[in-house]
């Protein structure tokens, strides 16, 4: 039985790359993770975004990063998001996506995509903060899990960010 399961997830692994050759290039590959236990593998997630996004807006300009349980913070965000065990916010229409504070000019709801900072992100705007503006130190601050995270992430410069939903 386990010898069969094996050959499955080699012919499902097979029909993925072939999927990867055949798929249109409009097609984003958003997320390809796998994970190998024993000697087949256990958990697959892939994801596939098949609408062509519109973007609404670009512009660059830095990102930080910053954590839920700073002096004086409480866990919630500004629009009422508890993220005091979370990272990510589960959308109707982008899943599993991070969370950013940006300016009070950019309502909450709004989904972007962030590059030029090593890994590309997409975020919603749930938060607010007192150093984020355009005319400020930073443009976004991305919510990471610990202090360590945080100051590994430090300040990114020239990050490109493309508004692909503007609020809820």
């Amino acid at each position: 039985m386990k010898r069969d399961f094996k050959y499955f997830n080699i012919i499902f692994l097979f029909l993925i790359i072939i999927s990867y050759i055949i798929i249109p290039s409009k097609v984003e590959k958003t997320k390809y993770e796998y994970v190998i236990n024993s000697n087949y593998i256990t958990d697959i997630d892939v994801l596939f975004k098949t609408k062509e996004e519109e973007v609404f807006d670009v512009f660059y300009g830095t990102i930080t990063a910053y954590v839920s349980y700073c002096e004086g913070c409480i866990g919630i965000t500004a629009s009422g998001y508890d993220v005091r065990h979370t990272i990510y916010y589960n959308d109707y229409e982008y899943g599993k996506i991070r969370i950013i504070a940006a300016d009070s000019s950019i309502p909450f709801g709004t989904i972007i995509r962030i590059s030029n900072i090593g890994e590309d992100v997409i975020a919603i705007v749930l938060d607010r903060g007192g150093a984020i503006g355009f005319d400020n130190f930073s443009q976004a601050d991305l919510l990471c899990i610990d202090e360590y995270v945080s100051y590994k992430f430090g300040k990114k410069q020239n990050a490109k960010f493309e508004i692909l939903r503007w609020g809820y």
